[in-house]
């Protein structure tokens, strides 16, 4: 059996990332005009009920659809390269060299800070910050975790270019 090389950390995105706080918004909006639905006289009830029934089951559709395909987002840190897969219905793969860590920055907006999630960028020899990902669970671990990677001299590699 082949020897299986696992990642030194594992990131995945939260949830929370994935809705938008107009989404939520619409939501409840909906959730009033259903029940407003119930208090209107009968002969406009069923018309005002399918309305609302239809502007609430659309965007609860779009946030499941949103946080389950999310689910099983992850960014897997391994000793030479950063690789991002994303997706369940439709699978992406991205795989990037990683060298030398030198600045690690964290960003998080009110819903960041409320829900533990944020940016997380980090530059690498060569250019300015070099990645970013978005929507990552508890930012600040794993900062702390790419902070001590690059402090051990980890993800230090020799490139030779002819």
């Amino acid at each position: 059996m082949a020897d299986v090389i696992k990642p030194n950390y594992v990131m995945r995105k939260s949830a929370w990332c994935a809705i938008r706080p107009w989404e939520i918004l619409v939501l409840l909006l909906s959730v009033g005009a259903l029940v407003g639905s119930f208090m209107v006289p009968d002969p406009f009830n069923k018309v005002l009920l399918v309305a609302a029934g239809v502007a609430f089951l659309l965007p609860l559709l779009v946030i499941v659809f949103k946080v389950i395909n999310l689910m099983d987002d992850t960014i897997s840190i391994y000793y030479n390269k950063v690789v991002e897969k994303h997706g369940i219905f439709n699978t992406v793969e991205d795989t990037r060299i990683f060298t030398q860590v030198l600045a690690v920055k964290i960003k998080q907006n009110i819903w960041g800070k409320i829900f533990n999630y944020g940016t997380i960028y980090f530059d690498v020899v060569g250019q300015k910050w070099d990645f970013d990902m978005r929507g990552v669970k508890n930012p600040r671990k794993a900062k702390e975790f790419l902070e001590s990677y690059a402090a051990n001299g980890f993800g230090m590699q020799q490139f030779i270019v002819d």
